[in-house]
């Protein structure tokens, strides 16, 4: 679920008053109040630029304050839940505007009811709020030996997937990660594009081997190696990230791997071996949760 109407819908006084409920400092509220009203801003377009404009609706898109802001005034819609019984199990988990909710129950109706309740929950709070949730930025996916259909909630109608992101992550009916895995290496295969965009159409040598340096580590491992952090376990999705890793090597240097690798270590101490070797610490570290708080972990 992704929250509709966000910064700009929020209500100046009342995320005063949740300030004032959360203990936050007089003088801070204050501060607060002046920094969000008044705003000026003016367009710019061809060249020419327009009067100005006062703005008085919700908190600054871009500010880095204005998330915290966000999150105090939706705190008590996103507010992390759980509910436990023998037939039915539900969480509702949130991050800044997205929110998931998840149910496993003993059967589909129930699963799907408990599941419409807590959506139309969630709604009638973030509605108090001048906001909700937008059905087009909200999906839901279904698992188990059953057939799952969209689901009606109040006339509005939610799109049942095979496959669905929730935050960074790629999940799909078949439980396994391969949507996930393609998609980050897919976005790893963009810093590949734009070598090979600047060896075509840039400067006559392309690029050099400084920003080939930089454009490695600074864009791609990060990349790759954050998107792919899950699949520790998973020892066939480990070998496939390290053959791209190569490829990738050997397509922005344009040399053999081993020569790329030792280039890698000699300036950077960094080599693709590095990407391998978070897998193997992560793996250490769920052994050690196993081994000292519970049996099976996860």
């Amino acid at each position: 679920m992704d929250v509709e109407g966000g910064f700009g819908n929020i209500d100046i006084d009342l995320l005063c008053d949740f300030l004032a409920a959360r203990k936050c400092p007089a003088n801070l509220i204050h501060w607060v109040r002046r920094w969000a009203m008044n705003r000026v801003v003016r367009f710019r377009f061809n060249g020419r630029i327009s009067k100005r404009y006062f703005v008085n609706s919700g908190i600054p898109q871009g500010s880095p304050l204005s998330p915290f802001l966000f999150g105090g005034y939706v705190l008590n819609i996103f507010e992390p839940r759980l509910r436990y019984s023998p037939s039915v199990r539900t969480v509702l988990s949130s991050y800044v505007e997205d929110e998931v909710i998840l149910v496993a129950s003993d059967s589909r109706n129930l699963t799907t009811n408990t599941m419409a309740e807590w959506f139309k929950d969630c709604d009638r709070i973030a509605r108090g709020r001048r906001m909700g949730f937008s059905v087009i930025k909200t999906k839901w996916i279904g698992f188990g030996g059953t057939t799952w259909e969209d689901l009606d909630i109040d006339g509005e109608l939610l799109m049942a997937v095979e496959d669905l992101r929730v935050l960074g992550y790629r999940i799909n009916v078949f439980l396994n990660m391969s949507s996930h895995v393609s998609y980050w290496l897919e976005r790893g295969l963009g810093v590949r594009r734009i070598s090979a965009l600047e060896r075509r159409f840039g400067s006559d040598g392309g690029l050099d081997a400084w920003c080939t340096y930089r454009l490695f580590r600074a864009a791609y491992l990060p990349t790759v190696s954050f998107g792919l952090e899950f699949v520790t376990d998973l020892s066939l999705y480990v070998k496939q990230i390290q053959l791209h890793v190569n490829d990738c090597l050997r397509s922005l240097f344009r040399c053999p791997i081993k020569l790329a690798n030792n280039i890698m270590l000699a300036e950077f101490g960094t080599s693709p071996v590095d990407i391998q070797g978070r897998y193997l610490l992560r793996r250490c570290y769920s052994h050690i949760i196993n081994y000292r708080y519970c049996d099976d972990h996860p």
